[in-house]
This record gives C-alpha cells, sequence and structure tokens, in this order.
C-alpha cells in the first residue's frame, strides 16, 4: 500500500451566521490504491494522527460547524460516488487542562462519515467547541465491493468548516459527541453491554442477539462486567433485527438534549433506531437505501435540527438495527449512531 500524505487546504467563506466568517479547511490523501475486492475495514486506508484546524499563531476558541468527504479517481481527478469508500473518521482531544474552555469531559469529539452520509452540517447556532491549539485525528478508508478485476488510484478528501468566537456577535451553543454502538455477543453470556444480565430482560426487553465477528480485531471487546462482544458482526442470509442496550455508551450526568445524529451502517441494513425505554418509544429513526444493482448503500438518512431531541440521565436507551442480507452469502455489518449532545458544562475560561 502506498505511503499517504496529507496536504492542507485553507479557504475563507462569506457566511449569513451572524456575520462571521465560515474558514474551511480541506485534507487530500495521496493514492488510496483499489485492486481487488476490499470488504468493509480491511481496504487501504491512512491514519493522520495530528493536525490544527487553524494555522493562526494566536490561540483563540473556534467552533467546528461541520464535516464534508470527497473520493477522487486520482489520475483524472474526477469525483468518484461514495461506492468505493469505507468511511473517514474524524476525531478531536479530550478536553485539557490549558484550553480555553471548560466542557463535558471524556466526550468522543469528532464522527464517522460513510457510505450514504458524506456531509453533515451543525444547525445555525451550534458548534464543537475547541481551541485553536488542538489537534485533529482523521483516518481514512476505501472499500470495494463489487469490481474483482479493478485497478483504481484514488484519494480521498475531508473538508472540516469552523468559525471563530472573536468574530461571532451571537452566543454558540456547544455540543459534544458521544458514539452509541450496536454489539454482538460472542460468547452468548452478556446479553446486556455493562450490565447484569439475570435480573435485566423485564426491564430491557430484548438484548443483543449471539453471533460471531466479522474480523478478529480490536472490534472485539470486553464489558466491565467480562462478557464479549463484537461490534462489526457477522450477518448471516435473511432478515435480522439486533438490540443493544446504550445507556452506557450515552453517559449522560444531566438532562439535556441531541441537535444531531449521523448514523454508520454498512450494505444491506434497512433501518437504525434510538429507542427510549424508560419512556416506551422510538425517539429517532433512520432508514436506509440499498443500491439495486450493486452491493451498496445510496443513502442513509440522518438528523440536524435546533429543536433538538429530549434525552434523560435516568432513562434507559437501546439501539435497534435491521439488516435484511438479501444475498446468498454472509455479509459483515455494523450499527452506531454518532450524536452531538448540547453541552451544559460548557464555559469559556
Amino acid at each position: 500500500m502506498s505511503k499517504v500524505k496529507f496536504v492542507l487546504l485553507l479557504i475563507l467563506t462569506s457566511s449569513c451566521l451572524s456575520g462571521e466568517n465560515t474558514y474551511k479547511k480541506t485534507f487530500k490523501s495521496n493514492v488510496l490504491k483499489i485492486d481487488k475486492i476490499y470488504k468493509s475495514m480491511v481496504g487501504p486506508k491512512h491514519f493522520v494522527p495530528e493536525f490544527y484546524l487553524d494555522d493562526s499563531s494566536e490561540k483563540e476558541l473556534l467552533w467546528v460547524k461541520g464535516y464534508r468527504a470527497k473520493i477522487f479517481d486520482s489520475s483524472t481527478g474526477k469525483e468518484l460516488t461514495d461506492q468505493y469508500m469505507c468511511h473517514a473518521n474524524v476525531f478531536l482531544p479530550n478536553i485539557g487542562e490549558n484550553d480555553l474552555f471548560e466542557a463535558q469531559k471524556n466526550a468522543l469529539n469528532g464522527t464517522t462519515l460513510s457510505q450514504g452520509i458524506t456531509n453533515i452540517e451543525f444547525p445555525e447556532g451550534f458548534g464543537v467547541p475547541l481551541s485553536s491549539n488542538m489537534h485533529h485525528f482523521i483516518e481514512s478508508q476505501v472499500l470495494n465491493l463489487n469490481e474483482e478485476k479493478i485497478d483504481l488510484n484514488t484519494y480521498q478528501t475531508v473538508e472540516i468548516s469552523y468559525t471563530k468566537n472573536k468574530e461571532s456577535s451571537k452566543q454558540v451553543k456547544a455540543l459534544f459527541s458521544r458514539q452509541l454502538v450496536g454489539r454482538k455477543s460472542l460468547d452468548g453470556k452478556g446479553k446486556y453491554y455493562n450490565i447484569v444480565g439475570h435480573k435485566d430482560k423485564k426491564t430491557y426487553g430484548v438484548g443483543c442477539l449471539v453471533g460471531k465477528a466479522a474480523q478478529d480485531s480490536a472490534m472485539i471487546i470486553k464489558d466491565d462486567l467480562g462478557n464479549k462482544y463484537t461490534y462489526h458482526w457477522v450477518v448471516e442470509p435473511g432478515k435480522e433485527v439486533n438490540h443493544s442496550v446504550v445507556t452506557p455508551d450515552l453517559n449522560l450526568e444531566y438532562d439535556t438534549s441531541i441537535h444531531v445524529i449521523v448514523p454508520h451502517l454498512h450494505p444491506f441494513a434497512e433501518s437504525i433506531e434510538l429507542r427510549d425505554i424508560t419512556a416506551g418509544k422510538v425517539i429517532f429513526r433512520a432508514e436506509a437505501k440499498n443500491s439495486k444493482n450493486r452491493i451498496g448503500l445510496t443513502k442513509v438518512d440522518h438528523y440536524s435540527d435546533a429543536e433538538g431531541i429530549a434525552v434523560y440521565k435516568d432513562h434507559e436507551y437501546e439501539l435497534i438495527s435491521v439488516y435484511n442480507n438479501t444475498s446468498d452469502k454472509p455479509q459483515d455489518s455494523m450499527a452506531v449512531l454518532n450524536v452531538f449532545v448540547l453541552d451544559k458544562k460548557f464555559k469559556k475560561k
């Protein structure tokens, strides 16, 4: 696999939001070669461990406003469809002592863009805060699910848009992110992640299914109780509905609201839901559309709204994923919701 480096392009665009400028920084990789079938999570990839969003020498408060990922034919420069995109992960480190604000700790600030969702914009008046000296991480990966004979050189770009707090005339509402992850039990013992199983069926209903991992990797995990799970699993031909309690993932310290939801699904997915178990209702549902002529997702619903979805620290929540494997072979799958939550602990220092 070719070595990959990222080229940075800084673009300043006019914005009508609160009178401030919107800045865009684009990260362009070198070649990611596709020369055979690559299933999800195993294709050529590159990890950029550290980069800064703003090159100013002045340390200042910035607001991330959105993410966009694209993939191109490196020979022609022509933009390709996202059928060759496995994912683009964009994340920030935890808040440090020397940053310009106080915020929710232990948040995984960032998101995953993938087949069906390659562009996310936060609602007007909302953003993810960061100090200009905080560095990002990016991981880009390609796949090829359909073409056995292929010789295609590609590159990916990841564009991050942001504003500067000093240029804004209005107070921006801070968001932090969590990953709500669907799981399958690998040992048949742990039906509920990080929850004692023998007394929970009445409370939580159906637990996560028992199954097998799609690959032996770091995606096989143990919870605090020693139960073994995978969040990259095999779906056999036919329909599968999987339930995973995600209250520990959401990990709320106070009642608040979710304003952006970015699902991550694999081909053959039909839908993903976030259900409030305590209230007995589904609070978010996204449908996925699959290509009719090849394996791949063409669209996955997402959510971005200033009104938000209310969530409560003393409620229980579950993730419900539906896959319909219409092929005659086992297929790999994941079910993740990247949620951006109103940060009530945010305060400028």
